[in-house]
């Protein structure tokens, strides 16, 4: 008898020795209590390290099992499984592949991001990531998977900009599963991705070169809209949702309150949004020449409808396509760089530069960058000084004359 609780005794010591060892209350039979471990020899000599996931529901956790050359790194796997399940690892979301995940995460940002940004990410999950990792499992993925990635997507031609915004969208979907339990860590962190290099000078047309530009301008079907553009500095889309409704001809104001996406999403009508930001939602003093403008452009409009009878889809757009419904981005910017062509700059200006010249105008004519900013409906004035700084007239070459006016010589 006394033999027989010795046993007992040292079976009970034999098991305690054991730190990664605890004393199960899973309440089936043959299965090791969740989030507990242990570590053994394998005949070959390696070290067999096996923990229990724990499960969510209750339901049957899972074991997972490793071999390791030394007991150290055995220890140290089971210390990261730990760490795992104290962030919410689960048996339920251990084995959770991207492709799986990915579809998960579009479907949450669906009512958080605007329907171009949506359709960005999908295409870049579907033609870059997904395409490259396919079903491998989450928690797999490694930062020198991800250095592969770019590495490949930058053989493939791939340029810089894309390759940075697949990173982005990579680095939001990891963070997302670190949220969840389903990663401990973000490989994205420290991956290696190309940072794309923005040109610091943007180009601007010249006075003589603008002069060239309303001149041909002027006898194609957009000559209101690209004076609107380049004296204002709206953007495109800013353009294409304004209404006449938004112009006050008696105080000679011009209000921005919407937009709509110059890139059209298959499937999807074209309709308009809110500007990007608050600071998007302004109202533009304009001048008399562009109200004049205006004026002629909405007479002729006037003339056209009447034309069009009940062929005319009124939405009381202002730059409207020849039916009265939302105008196709790619016209005003085709028949833009065609104007660019035709008066001999080069193939790098677009519809966006008219933007560049008009904040470039009002800079040189002695605006401030917060008024500037304001105008331009830029959320910060710091995002104007990195644009247009180098516009400002004198630059830092005022500094010479600044300190010998206000600092006496020596005598």
């Amino acid at each position: 008898m006394r033999t027989s609780n010795l046993k007992n005794l040292k079976a009970e010591a034999d098991t305690s020795s054991n730190p990664y060892e605890e004393v199960s209350m899973y309440n089936k039979q043959k299965h090791r209590a969740p989030n507990s471990g242990s570590i053994s020899q394998n005949p070959s000599g390696t070290q067999r390290a096996q923990f229990t996931i724990p499960s969510k529901t209750g339901d049957k956790p899972h074991r997972e099992t490793r071999s390791f050359r030394t007991k150290r790194e055995a220890e140290n796997w089971l210390r990261d499984m730990n760490r795992d399940v104290d962030a919410g690892l689960y048996a339920e979301n251990h084995n959770i592949t991207l492709d799986n995940y990915c579809l998960e995460w579009l479907s949450t940002k669906r009512l958080q991001l605007r329907a171009t940004t949506l359709d960005d990410y999908e295409r870049l999950c579907r033609l870059y990531i997904l395409q490259y990792f396919g079903n491998r499992t989450m928690r797999s993925i490694k930062t020198p998977d991800i250095n592969a990635l770019y590495v490949s997507l930058g053989k493939r031609g791939i340029g810089t900009p894309t390759i940075d915004y697949v990173h982005r969208v990579l680095r939001a979907i990891f963070s997302s599963a670190m949220r969840d339990g389903v990663v401990s860590f973000n490989p994205c962190q420290y991956a290696s991705h190309p940072h794309p290099v923005k040109s610091k000078n943007v180009e601007v047309l010249s006075i003589s070169d603008l002069a060239a530009f309303l001149e041909q301008a002027d006898k194609t079907v957009f000559a209101a809209l690209f004076r609107t553009a380049v004296m204002t500095g709206m953007r495109l889309g800013e353009l294409l949702g304004l209404t006449w409704r938004d112009i006050d001809f008696y105080l000679g104001t011009i209000q921005v309150n919407k937009q709509i996406p110059t890139r059209h999403i298959k499937g999807r009508p074209r309709e308009a949004t809110k500007p990007k930001t608050v600071a998007g939602v302004r109202i533009l003093p304009v001048g008399k020449n562009l109200l004049e403008v205006l004026r002629c452009h909405k007479e002729s409009q006037r003339e056209h409808l009447a034309f069009m009878g009940s062929s005319w889809h009124d939405q009381d757009l202002v730059f409207p396509s020849s039916i009265g419904t939302p105008l196709e981005a790619g016209r005003p910017q085709k028949a833009c760089k065609k104007i660019f062509y035709v008066i001999g700059l080069n193939d790098s200006f677009t519809f966006h530069n008219l933007r560049h010249t008009a904040a470039s105008i009002m800079l040189a004519n002695g605006m401030s960058l917060v008024e500037v900013s304001l105008y331009l409906g830029h959320s910060s004035p710091v995002i104007t000084a990195q644009i247009y700084g180098h516009l400002i007239p004198g630059g830092l070459d005022k500094a010479k004359t600044v300190f010998d006016q206000q600092i006496p010589s020596k005598s």
